[in-house]
């Protein structure tokens, strides 16, 4: 009786502890996604230039545009026609300001330490192709609005940030377009052009709404002014989006219709036709070849070779340059992991062609070199992450140990059949009703950010009033039973959905542990492991009710007679 007593009182107590601890663990982890200080942007030498396919390189980034949308735009499709046609898989998270920063350095997340959209300033630590082109005296400007980011204005010749209405995005895009077209009278041999009404039509109205493909319409309509203001034999437009859209709006997660966008690049140089899907590190350094810079020194793609019009002189001494780049950049990420530099002899021997005219071996040993150094990193990175499960791996099996010898010393082991019930209906209860509600583990679900707060506190009430669901089941199920043993299991219950949620926390810290100085965790995995943590307080607190609620539902079913078995009718002879 007296353990029994003493259950009562500890088990719930130590899962409302554990409740506040997890809100403290969750906004720890957050804070580490948000603060992410990259140790891999140290500063490289610059590599040299090449032969320029064309003067001018002007980019047009339609934000929150989607793929398929893109595929009913007339200017998009006209663009598309005389030029090379391309598909865009973006880095995680697919927030704007991260993808802002892959498409002009062609540094990924993980690399460049941008990971949200609260990054704030610029990112001089990693090179660009605004820095590069600056460096090789070529004129950079770009063109957006006044609140948004100011990530390479340190190598802007002309930063144009014109202040807009913010209570009128089509008028706030016309801004945009009046300004780009006095820029473009300039002739800066690099122009970046930011148009935002896509991105905020999605947010309010969905990706799938009209008023979306209405605001990309007339988005299209600007583009096709830009198009027209520019000679496309003597320069080249790039068009393409940082995300896409949920159906009923968002971004930031995994999602095909918000990783997926288009590409479309038309002008001097660039040969036509479908070129199918690309990784988004390939625009920056596709940049650098088309105006004949250096590759940014944090780049980790290739140059998109096959749709550009050069010699194979050029092509093979641009592989070898972007080779050479990258062995810089990842022999420096590799020794910042604690691995071993890449030993193979592609690139020396790419070099040693280059030297003796066969560009085509030259081209050939320099792209095989620059795969196999980056798979070499991936493989050492997983490498390191298996290392470190390693050491966590004790820290999970006593994770385990606690449940066991819980079940183990329980004295009574079929009492354990109800709460166990009651926990399974928890875990249905929250999950089957976050998914009905359209909800996933992605960073997409919150649409916005100031929705953030409001999206949490409901998970909070919607896991408090599952648990005591969970306790009326269980009440219901302890009919006839005793007050203490209808109290012991509704405790038990709590517990168990407490331990369930801890044993799925104890898997992801297994894999990713609790914070990131050197890499990112699956995103994916991530947003579970926040609303797992999440949910550890309110069925912490509600653990403290549940025995009350399961008690009283108890009592009323005792009321409630059972239905007795009807006596047999006597047969008449």
């Amino acid at each position: 009786m007296a353990k029994r007593i003493a259950v009562l009182v500890i088990v719930p107590l130590l899962l409302a502890v554990m409740g506040f601890g997890g809100q403290k663990i969750m906004q720890h982890s957050w804070d580490g996604l948000v603060d992410y200080q990259s140790s891999y942007t140290a500063p490289l030498p610059a590599g040299q230039g090449g032969e320029p396919v064309t003067d001018q390189v002007v980019i047009v980034l339609q934000d929150g545009l989607r793929l398929d949308t893109s595929q009913d735009l007339e200017a998009w499709n006209s663009l598309r026609a005389q030029g090379a046609d391309l598909a865009v898989r973006v880095g995680q998270p697919s927030l704007s300001i991260p993808s802002f920063a892959v498409i002009n350095s062609g540094t990924y997340q993980e690399m460049s330490g941008v990971t949200t959209n609260w990054y704030d300033g610029p990112i001089p630590p990693v090179d660009s192709i605004y820095c590069a082109a600056q460096a090789m005296g070529l004129t950079t400007a770009m063109v957006q609005e006044a609140g948004g980011p100011k990530l390479f204005e340190t190598c802007l010749d002309s930063p144009i940030f014109p202040e807009i209405p913010k209570d009128n995005r089509k008028a706030a895009d016309d801004i945009i377009l009046e300004e780009s077209l006095v820029a473009l009278e300039a002739k800066p041999n690099l122009l970046w052009i930011h148009f935002s009404g896509s991105d905020w039509s999605g947010h309010h109205y969905g990706g799938a709404s009209e008023e979306y493909a209405q605001f990309a319409r007339e988005i299209d309509s600007r583009i096709a002014k830009i198009a027209a203001a520019m000679d496309l034999n003597s320069s080249v437009l790039i068009l393409n989006s940082d995300h896409g859209h949920l159906d009923t709006g968002g971004h930031g997660g995994w999602e095909e219709e918000v990783i997926l966008t288009p590409l479309v690049i038309a002008g001097e140089g660039i040969t036509p036709g479908f070129y199918g899907e690309v990784e988004q590190a390939r625009i920056a350094p596709t940049v650098a070849a088309l105006l004949g810079i250096a590759m940014p020194t944090h780049n980790q793609g290739q140059p998109l070779f096959d749709l550009l019009q050069t010699s194979s002189q050029s092509r093979a001494g641009r592989a070898v340059d972007t080779a050479k780049q990258q062995d810089l950049f990842y022999t420096q990420y590799l020794s910042e992991i604690g691995a071993g530099a890449y030993a193979g002899e592609e690139l020396a021997e790419a070099a040693q062609a280059l030297a003796q005219g066969d560009y085509e071996s030259a081209y050939e040993r320099a792209t095989e070199f620059a795969t196999a150094i980056r798979r070499h990193a991936e493989e050492a990175r997983q490498s390191r992450l298996w290392r470190e499960r390693l050491g966590r791996l004790p820290v999970v099996l006593l994770i385990l140990v606690i449940p066991a010898l819980y079940l183990a010393f329980y004295p009574r082991k079929r009492e354990l059949l109800v709460p166990l019930i009651g926990a399974a209906t928890y875990f249905l209860l929250y999950n089957g009703y976050f998914f009905i509600r359209g909800f996933a583990w992605s960073l997409s679900t919150f649409n916005e950010e100031y929705l953030i707060p409001g999206f949490l506190q409901q998970r909070i009430i919607e896991g408090a009033i599952c648990l005591l669901i969970g306790a009326v089941v269980v009440g219901i199920l302890m009919r006839g039973r005793t007050i203490l043993q209808t109290a012991m299991g509704a405790v038990n219950m709590s517990l168990f959905v407490g331990l369930g949620l801890l044993l799925q926390v104890g898997l992801f810290y297994w894999f990713y542990g609790l914070e990131w100085n050197w890499y990112l965790p699956d995103l994916k995995w991530g947003m579970k492991y926040y609303l797992d943590l999440l949910q550890l307080l309110p069925t912490g607190l509600a653990a403290l009710i549940a025995p009350v609620i399961a008690l009283a539902t108890r009592a009323v079913t005792d009321r409630i007679p059972l239905a007795r078995p009807r006596p047999a009718e006597v047969r008449e002879e």
